[in-house]
Parts: structure tokens; C-alpha cells; sequence
């Protein structure tokens, strides 16, 4: 007999039927989460995959270099999805049993992926600033009669 006046077989078959319990309740309750984890973040994973693609494509046309105006959109877009997963990873750690190693690692990408969105797109408004300064000093030697009319015009008809 225990001190609560139940022998020890009996005590270890209660204990064992509340563990038998325990652990069928953890997979019913389990099973969803898992079930909607893998999905939410599969459907994350599979757009992020996309975006990948797209930019290597691109990355492919130009010898392994991105041209910024494609990229500007594209790389912005990749972040934004690395954002929302890791988000998502955050919000969901315990419930998706996540681990901290995987959370850093996409919050590392995500930070990298906006360096180098903020660059292709920093291109892109340096390349727009240079060709509104040149179309600026065109005008002003047409203006000022430097002799400038545009582009020379080829002649037509039979040489």
C-alpha cells in the first residue's frame, strides 16, 4: 500500500493509462497544427521558390548578372515573401515547433535580400537621375546654340 491507499501496480496503471492519454491527445491536437504549418508555410515556401526562379532566369539571360530594373521589383518581392515567412515562423514557433536555428537563418536572408533590393532600386533612381541631368544639358545647348539638334537623322532615297 501507498501512502494514498492504493497499491503500486495500481498507481502504475493509472499513471500509465493518463500518459496513454496524454500522448493521444498530443497527436489529435498535434496532427492539425502540423497539418496547417506545413501548408501555410509550404504555400510561403513555394512562392518564395517562384521569385527565386524568376531571378535566376533573369540572372541567366545576362551571363550571371542582374539587370536593376527587372531585379528592383523581383528582389522587393522575394523580400517581402522572406518577410512574411519569417514573420509567420515567429508568431508560430511553439504551435509549429519551429526551431531558432531556422528562424535565424531566414531572418539573415530576408535582411540580405533587402540590401540587395535597396541596391538594384538605388540603380535604377541613380540611372533615372543621369538621364534627366543629360536631357536637361541637351536642352540647354539647343537653347544656347551650340549647334545641338538631337540625334543626326540618316540621309533617304539613293546614295
Amino acid at each position: 500500500m501507498t501512502a494514498y491507499g492504493a497499491s503500486a501496480s495500481a498507481f502504475r496503471r493509472k499513471t500509465i493509462a493518463l500518459a496513454g492519454a496524454v500522448a493521444v491527445a498530443a497527436v489529435v491536437f498535434a496532427a492539425p497544427a502540423a497539418a496547417d504549418c506545413q501548408s501555410d508555410l509550404g504555400k510561403l515556401s513555394e512562392r518564395r521558390l517562384a521569385q527565386v526562379a524568376a531571378l535566376n532566369a533573369s540572372a541567366k539571360k545576362l551571363k550571371g548578372k542582374l539587370n536593376p530594373v527587372t531585379a528592383c521589383p523581383q528582389l522587393r518581392g522575394l523580400a517581402s515573401t522572406e518577410r512574411q515567412m519569417h514573420d509567420y515562423m515567429v508568431k508560430n514557433k511553439e504551435w509549429c515547433s519551429i526551431p531558432d536555428e531556422a528562424i535565424k537563418t531566414l531572418q539573415q536572408s530576408a535582411a540580405k535580400t533587402g540590401v540587395i533590393a535597396g541596391q538594384a532600386c538605388a540603380a535604377i533612381a541613380k540611372m533615372k537621375q543621369m538621364q534627366a541631368q543629360m536631357r536637361k544639358q541637351q536642352e540647354q545647348q539647343a537653347q544656347q546654340g551650340f549647334g545641338y539638334q538631337g540625334p543626326q537623322k540618316l540621309p533617304t532615297g539613293p546614295l
